[in-house]
């Protein structure tokens, strides 16, 4: 919480908005093309100015909303607004694990961001600001996307979502240094790194919703594979970037987002030469 409030700090000098009147979060539900509701909790900002954030959190399957209140006390103390997205099959009050498997896939997530940005005008009617994108772990793939593709984007905030490296060569770390972790002889993790790949192929070759692989469906697998590395995605646009990642994360090697920090330090330097 320290880091996102040093970044907003910042955010006052660019933008200078001024804080008023606290202000209650609103649910709001919106009609997918497929027939089901959309899900999200809007804390309105303090004023028609002032910025909303799009928090996008990782890969668990859980309700929301408990982060959407953890986050709130922060952007109210700033003045500004917030909007937090349900998965599809996950609402606060329960979790249909059949719609969540057949419906979880970076693409689908991407869409229901979409459709939420394409009705923010009747979630809130008045709003004139900008938006800033705060992505966690995998939620970080979504809001570079996202960023990359709004005019509207001020910012974003990327918390442990690597980014220098491809989301295949991440997933392989990951795996790895899992293995490790629970002491598998050398031998055997070297034998299950040497086959990793085929399966990894195998699940873009039939991303269904119906096979799983360690927790998650081969087409949640198989959306992931299917990324870009989130520096080459930011790359495209200037943007302030707040980027933040733990030493000891062990789903995600640091190692990924030191990359993308240079890469993107010197996409930087690049656009000033120019």
């Amino acid at each position: 919480m320290k880091n996102i409030a040093k970044f907003y700090l910042s955010l006052f000098c660019i933008f200078g908005f001024e804080v008023m009147q606290a202000s209650e979060t609103v649910p709001f539900f919106l009609h997918r093309e497929d027939g089901s509701f959309l899900e999200g909790y809007f804390l309105p900002p303090e004023n028609t100015a002032a910025p909303i954030v799009f928090a996008i959190q990782g890969s668990s399957c859980e309700s929301s909303l408990k982060w959407h209140e953890d986050l709130s006390g922060q952007m109210r103390s700033l003045g500004l607004g917030l909007i937090v997205l349900e998965k599809q099959g996950i609402s606060k009050n329960e979790i249909d694990l059949f719609e969540y498997n057949q419906n979880n896939s970076l693409q689908k997530r991407h869409e229901d961001y979409v459709l939420c940005l394409n009705n923010l005008y009747a979630i809130s009617p008045k709003w004139s600001g900008k938006i800033v994108f705060l992505g966690s772990s995998e939620g970080g793939m979504l809001a570079a996307n996202l960023a990359s593709q709004t005019p509207e984007t001020a910012a974003i905030l990327l918390f442990a979502t690597g980014g220098g490296m491809k989301p295949r060569e991440e997933a392989k770390w990951a795996i790895q240094n899992r293995l490790e972790l629970h002491r598998a002889p050398q031998e055997e993790i070297q034998e299950y790194m040497s086959c990793l790949d085929e399966q990894l192929d195998l699940m873009m070759f039939d991303p269904t919703p119906n096979k799983q692989f360690l927790g998650n469906t081969y087409q949640w697998w198989a959306s992931l594979l299917n990324e870009n590395e989130v520096s080459m995605l930011l790359s495209k646009n200037s943007l302030p970037i707040y980027l933040v990642h733990g030493v000891d994360d062990d789903k995600i090697p640091v190692h990924s987002a030191d990359i993308a920090a240079e890469l993107l330090k010197k996409q930087i330097l690049l656009l000033t030469c120019v």
